[in-house]
């Protein structure tokens, strides 16, 4: 879905959250890197929602958190 519609902030934030919790639960930095990315540019471009910036931290703690 976020693929097909790239400018969908819902759909690109269902991906950030789905990358987040499988790179938490392999511990894979690409995955959670990757979910960092797409938030990052979501927060540039002013479509990362209030409730949503904690993942910003989350995500980067979690980065942080791998050995």
């Amino acid at each position: 879905m976020a693929k097909d519609n790239p400018t969908s902030a819902e759909a690109q934030r269902d991906v950030v959250v789905s990358l987040f919790k499988l790179g938490q639960v392999t511990r894979d930095r690409v995955l959670l890197r990757e979910a960092l990315q797409i938030a990052r540019s979501l927060e540039h471009t002013g479509r990362l929602a209030p409730r949503d910036h904690g993942l910003l931290d989350a995500i980067t703690q979690a980065i942080d958190s791998i050995p």
